[in-house]
């Protein structure tokens, strides 16, 4: 098992902010796959 250094931002992406990712996925995955495009030409999201 990893360790963890920042105790906080494991704390906020398991709580909250991992919440509210996952609540929101469809908004942040169109806003990721316009930059992926850019960034990565060719690639898409399975």
């Amino acid at each position: 098992m990893p360790v963890i250094v920042d105790d906080h931002q494991a704390d906020a992406w398991n709580g909250y902010q991992g919440h509210h990712r996952v609540d929101h996925h469809e908004r942040h995955n169109a806003v990721n796959d316009g930059l992926n495009e850019a960034v990565h030409p060719g690639a898409s999201r399975a």
